[in-house]
């Protein structure tokens, strides 16, 4: 490990995030842990809303830069898995929910899926 650069000098002595976060009250660790398991927590009041507006920040900063909001199903099927090269490698991996569907793992999964099976007209890339 190493040091960058000089550290603040501090008028107080400094407090760990996550205790901060909770003496706040901006997030709930214990009830996250009951509800996600270890290392998980529930965002509250201010909390929440702080999380908010930090997801529609960068929203705002893609869609300005010319980036498309696709928001797809949290449930795709073993095509899906197998057209982004998942499956069958990782098909035991994954979240199913039925012998043909399983929980969305990573955004790409979907989007790599979105023009399946089309050609796109080359004036329309790159796609954003």
């Amino acid at each position: 490990m190493r040091t960058v650069g000089v550290p603040p000098v501090l008028g107080f002595q400094g407090r760990d995030h996550v205790r901060l976060a909770q003496e706040l009250g901006l997030v709930d660790h214990q009830r996250g842990t009951a509800l996600g398991g270890r290392g998980y927590w529930v965002y509250r009041g201010e909390g929440a809303a702080l999380e908010w507006a930090l997801l529609n920040h960068f929203l705002d900063a893609h869609r300005r830069a010319g980036y498309e909001f696709v928001l797809p199903p949290h449930l795709l099927t073993y095509e899906a898995g197998y057209t982004a090269g998942q499956f069958p490698k990782f098909a035991d991996e994954v979240f199913r929910t039925d012998d043909d569907h399983f929980l969305l793992p990573t955004a790409e999964t979907a989007l790599v899926n979105l023009h399946r099976g089309e050609t796109l007209d080359e004036r329309e890339l790159p796609r954003r």
